[in-house]
């Protein structure tokens, strides 16, 4: 079986300078296409960007990226379901 889309994407995490001494701050920044195999044709991009903070810029970065990850993940879903509806309580 072959796949009926490819996904080609990268992150990249940059330091952020305006933090006051002592915090760092990293930005992570995705961007993803999404190319359908049958055509080459590129049907959907998502493109998203998250900071994170923190005493040390190796633990800024981590958060950077862990909230990246879960709007690259929602936006994902949306594009291929429709908005993700929460269930009422």
């Amino acid at each position: 079986t072959s796949a009926g889309i490819i996904v080609n994407g990268s992150v990249d995490v940059v330091p952020v300078d305006v933090a006051p001494q002592g915090i760092y701050y990293a930005r992570a920044k995705s961007s993803l296409s999404i190319t359908e195999t049958a055509t080459g044709l590129t049907i959907g991009e998502v493109n998203e960007d998250a900071r994170g903070g923190h005493i040390t810029y190796a633990e800024a970065e981590r958060r950077a990226v862990k909230k990246l990850s879960a709007l690259m993940s929602e936006a994902i879903v949306h594009y291929f379901e429709g908005p993700v509806r929460k269930k009422a309580p």
